[in-house]
């Protein structure tokens, strides 16, 4: 009986032994498991510590960039005003050559065209009126000079402007020619797009060129003179 209990004790104890065993090797692989936490901890630690100096990295760049941005906008907004400061001078400048080109060049042009056209007209109406009443007197009509004579002056004057209209229209499209080269460059719009164009001519070259253009192509306009507005067969008026 005695026997029989030891023997059973013995058993018990291998088994606890072997449990023992099986524990210290969970314990170890425990050990092993709490020892690789710790250095997944420890790299975690440094990816953290990384991360927060790349934050703070950042936050001082976003900060660097937000100064630089300003600046850059306060420099711009300089610039700008000190370009359109420029640009309202530079219009000014070129309205003031526009109206003294017009100012110098427009009247003799003018001169050029109407001068001989008034002094054609006048003599015209001086011939016209002389030849007319010098005819009545050569035929031995007798004329009053008053009522009768503003008539004739109206008429000889009715028939030469009718002269004056055909004879214009068939120069219209020469005056043409000739005026539309010479206000095109010498207006508001054109000076002002040749100033906003960088790579372009010079206003002042263009307008040049344009107007030497266009005298050289107005002294081959036909002159005006008196026997474009002679009127033919025009007597005098008759006595009833």
């Amino acid at each position: 009986m005695h026997a029989a209990e030891i023997e059973t004790l013995k058993q018990r104890n291998v088994s606890l032994k072997n449990e023992k065993e099986s524990l210290d090797e969970e314990v170890a692989g425990l050990q092993s498991s709490v020892s690789a936490k710790d250095l997944e901890l420890k790299d975690l630690n440094v990816v953290v510590h990384a991360l927060e100096t790349t934050s703070f990295g950042l936050h001082d760049q976003v900060s660097s960039y937000e100064r630089l941005k300003g600046q850059i906008e306060e420099f711009q907004d300089v610039q700008m005003n000190i370009v359109n400061d420029k640009v309202a001078q530079l219009d000014a400048e070129l309205l003031e050559m526009a109206l003294h080109l017009e100012e110098k060049f427009y009247p003799h042009l003018l001169t050029t065209i109407s001068g001989p056209l008034g002094a054609a007209i006048s003599h015209a109406v001086e011939k016209e009126m002389q030849d007319g009443l010098s005819t009545s007197i050569d035929h031995g009509k007798a004329v009053v000079l008053g009522e009768t004579s503003l008539s004739f002056a109206l008429s000889v004057t009715h028939s030469l402007v009718e002269r004056l209209k055909e004879n214009v229209a068939a120069k219209r499209s020469t005056l043409i020619y000739v005026w539309t080269p010479l206000v095109n460059p010498l207006s508001i719009k054109n000076l002002m797009g040749e100033a906003g164009t960088s790579d372009s001519v010079p206003a002042t070259t263009a307008t040049t060129t344009s107007l030497s253009t266009t005298f050289v192509s107005a002294s081959f306009v036909p002159s005006i003179t008196i026997e474009d507005y002679e009127i033919m067969s025009m007597d005098g008026p008759k006595d009833s």
